[in-house]
């Protein structure tokens, strides 16, 4: 239920990007997964087993699905993928027949469908974000689960509705366990994360792309240094051949996380590090490249001058700016973390206390 509208606003000096509050919904915690023809998609993760809604830029509100555990998934990620004819395609942490999680379809005209149940015959189990669709394809990675239960990378046709395992992680030089989901780029390189959390094969975390021809390769491996340690969040492709991402936590006398950069190259840039009370702490959501302008935005869980989390902007050669911190007022606080674009440029996001909040870079 939506409880009030555009509730607050702020910007921040010249040529600065504008926050503000579009809805406020109860059940806690809106995750904004996608956007089509300027309605969003979403996703509450702990309403019960979870639910599914969209939310017009206009703030009216449409319960579409409630998650039914053992049927159909329990705790939906937030990442929310939409194709043809409006389909939206996600996938819920856990359930389903095997209790493992599942990847489901929603559209208007069908209802809600369950294509894949993971934890059975080595398929992976356990998806930690929401799909990435490319052509008619959806992509993703299920954090565990598979040959040595280290994770896998997955592929599910629309169309066809065929699911297949396209790698499974060996813990060793590839890493293991993918945490977050994937980016990909317009010639269809698949870019992700190993988060390593401290085991196994790169303990601290790699950064891997993948093709059908020459299979998994790994890019970056960090080494708990000025690089930082275990990134859990989709990195972002642009169009000359660069991947950009986080790190869950910096090895600097914050540990707050970082933002960093492969580029095209193979190089490994640090952009930015992460202070806690001044930025923000723990970036938790993929960062979303504005078509505007190259600049990257992503969130922050917590820190921030309140220690409710923030919303930032990055360009590619590392300038940083704060576009907001959340006092738990009617911003509301704890960002959900995922960012999404519209065809305007405008950013949308969620927060733990329940507001929707629009970003006009």
């Amino acid at each position: 239920m939506v409880l009030a509208l555009v509730l607050a606003t702020s910007a921040e000096g010249a040529k600065a990007a504008h926050f503000s509050v579009i809805a406020n919904l109860e059940g806690g915690g809106p995750q904004i997964g996608t956007i089509d023809h300027k309605t969003l998609y979403g996703t509450f993760q702990f309403q019960g087993d979870g639910a599914l809604f969209s939310l017009t830029e206009l703030g009216t509100y449409s319960l579409l699905h409630t998650f039914n555990g053992s049927l159909d998934g329990r705790a939906p990620n937030a990442r929310l993928a939409v194709g043809t004819k409006g389909a939206i395609f996600g996938t819920a942490q856990l359930g389903g027949a095997n209790g493992a999680g599942t990847v489901w379809e929603y559209s208007a005209e069908r209802g809600f469908t369950t294509l894949h149940s993971f934890g059975a015959n080595g398929d992976g189990a356990f998806p930690y974000q929401g799909p990435t669709l490319f052509g008619n394809t959806i992509f993703g990675t299920a954090s565990q689960g598979a040959l040595n239960n280290d994770g896998s990378i997955f592929s599910i046709g629309t169309k066809s509705g065929a699911y297949t395992v396209l790698y499974e992680f060996l813990s060793g030089v590839d890493g293991h366990c993918p945490f977050a989901g994937v980016g990909i780029n317009a010639s269809g390189v698949i870019y992700g994360m190993a988060t390593g959390k401290g085991w196994g094969g790169n303990p601290n975390g790699s950064a891997w792309q993948f093709t059908s021809d020459a299979g998994l390769q790994t890019l970056y491996v960090f080494q708990n240094s000025s690089d930082g340690e275990w990134p859990d969040q989709a990195p972002t492709a642009d169009n000359s051949g660069n991947i950009y991402g986080t790190t869950h936590i910096q090895n600097g006398a914050s540990f707050a996380g970082a933002i960093w950069m492969v580029t095209s190259a193979g190089t490994f840039v640090l952009l930015h590090q992460f202070s806690g009370p001044t930025d923000g702490y723990e970036p938790n959501s993929p960062l979303v490249i504005d078509v505007a302008d190259g600049n990257l935005y992503g969130t922050t869980s917590s820190g921030g001058p309140a220690n409710y989390g923030t919303v930032f902007r990055i360009s590619p050669a590392g300038s940083f700016k704060m576009v907001h911190s959340f006092t738990a007022g009617n911003d509301g606080a704890i960002p959900t973390g995922n960012l999404v674009q519209d065809s305007r440029g405008f950013i949308f996001g969620g927060t733990d206390y329940g507001s929707v909040f629009r970003i006009k870079p």
